[in-house]
């Protein structure tokens, strides 16, 4: 009975000497995985981020959009020659004016008209299927940048991040039923004043200033030191 109390004894203290040197294990692997960790979140926060850079780039795209945006909006690529020069006594005249220039539009001989056009908003926010633009697929971009944000900023940015999405979808809707609508809704003459039904991109232009804050708040939880 002695022996075989000796033995559990002895048993009992092999255990209790492998659980020692198993601690001892685990706090030194804790340890160097700390110390580690902590170099690779020095290297990581230094090392540029390519989803980052992505998302600044479309941040100032999306500024330039805002800032031009009767600029990039309207297209004058298309002209009409008024009737009065087409009848037969002005012939002559309009025939003299294209010797001297072929589009004569400073001459007064042609009337160019123009258009809105939702193409550049579409470019902007990454809606041609163009791996090349920075928000190309911008909602999958700023998750993966997620694990860069302070667990504290967390929630926040992830509120920022369900906003994006909501004004991204909203604004493909409203962006390609403007593409298809065209110049139906109204063309005018270069520099002349643009008549109402031609300012249906109105609602579009609120909608990027929406996503530009968005972004800009996103890019600056992004940038907060960690």
């Amino acid at each position: 009975l002695r022996s075989h109390k000796t033995g559990l004894h002895k048993i009992s203290m092999k255990g209790n000497a492998n659980t020692n040197w198993s601690r001892r294990q685990i706090l030194g692997v804790g340890a160097g995985f700390v110390l580690l960790n902590g170099k690779k979140g020095v290297a990581a926060a230094e090392a540029p981020d390519k989803n980052v850079i992505k998302l600044k780039i479309g941040l100032k795209t999306l500024n330039r959009l805002l800032e031009q945006w009767d600029e990039q909006t309207t297209l004058c690529n298309f002209a009409e020659v008024p009737r009065e020069l087409l009848e037969t006594q002005n012939k002559a005249q309009l025939l003299e004016k294209a010797k001297v220039n072929a589009l004569f539009d400073k001459e007064g001989a042609m009337v160019i008209k123009c258009k809105r056009n939702p193409v550049p908003i579409r470019e902007a926010m990454g809606f041609n299927e163009d791996p090349g633009q920075p928000l190309y697929r911008a909602d999958k971009t700023i998750k993966l940048a997620r694990k860069r944000i302070d667990p504290d900023q967390l929630e926040d940015y992830i509120e920022a991040e369900e906003r994006w999405s909501q004004l991204q979808s909203s604004l493909d809707s409203m962006s390609y039923a403007s593409s298809m609508r065209g110049s139906a809704l109204g063309e005018f003459k270069k520099g002349d004043p643009e008549p109402e039904q031609a300012k249906f991109l109105e609602s579009e232009r609120r909608e990027v200033g929406k996503a530009r804050d968005v972004l800009q708040r996103i890019v600056t939880a992004l940038d907060a030191p960690g």
